[in-house]
């Protein structure tokens, strides 16, 4: 991502529209480069649930915060797979 579009999260109420913004534009990056290596196991790399953590970090913070948890434990995961290079 760019730092640009991360630093614009200490802007208030701007931040509501970047969790959108970074969280889905990471899950497309994931599943684009997936899809670029012909592997489709990983589904929709996350992406909706980037949506939903996205939606319920501005209407209930506290689910929001649990499913950012996971989702980037889930993003992690999609990380460490490009790195072994699909080996596991």
């Amino acid at each position: 991502m760019n730092l640009i579009l991360v630093l614009l999260f200490l802007i208030p109420c701007l931040n509501w529209i970047m969790y959108f913004v970074v969280w889905i534009g990471i899950a497309n990056g994931f599943k684009r480069y997936f899809e670029s290596q012909n592997r489709t196991e990983f589904g929709d790399c996350g992406s909706g649930l980037a949506l939903a953590a996205a939606i319920c970090m501005i209407l209930v913070g506290p689910v929001g915060l649990v499913l950012w948890v996971i989702a980037t434990a889930r993003f992690n995961a999609l990380k460490k797979e490009i790195g072994s290079g699909g080996e596991s």
